[in-house]
């Protein structure tokens, strides 16, 4: 069976649970919740658990959490022999949500995010 290439961005996701609605401009008490994300790692090890071969094209930083980002994907069962490294911080998203569930403010920094497009068009 020929594998199924995801493309796209893998990111460490930091969500922050606020103990209480979480107020603008002052400080709040949240839980951090750190795990792997990025849509294109999500959809890949969705389907890693169907056993179906799965490799992932992405770019991930040299740091700490880029080598985090792989070891998960490798231990889920994804060949990342086509994941490139650079010289950068890997990718986060950070959201900021209620103890109701709802969205308070979310960011996503990705210095990698144009050097994903570079390996796919070279």
């Amino acid at each position: 069976m020929k594998p199924v290439i995801c493309i796209g961005a893998a990111l460490i996701d930091e969500l922050y649970y606020g103990k209480q609605n979480f107020l603008p401009q002052t400080s709040n008490p949240a839980e951090l919740q750190r795990g792997v994300g990025g849509v294109v790692a999500n959809i890949a090890r969705h389907l890693a658990q169907t056993e179906m071969p799965v490799k992932i094209i992405t770019y991930l930083g040299t740091d700490a959490d880029g080598n985090q980002i792989e070891s998960v994907l490798q231990d889920s069962g994804i060949d990342t022999s086509l994941i490139e490294k650079a010289f950068l911080s890997t990718g986060k998203f950070s959201a900021f949500v209620n103890p109701d569930g709802s969205l308070f403010a979310a960011a996503c920094v990705d210095h990698t995010d144009m050097a994903i497009t570079e390996i796919v068009l070279n």
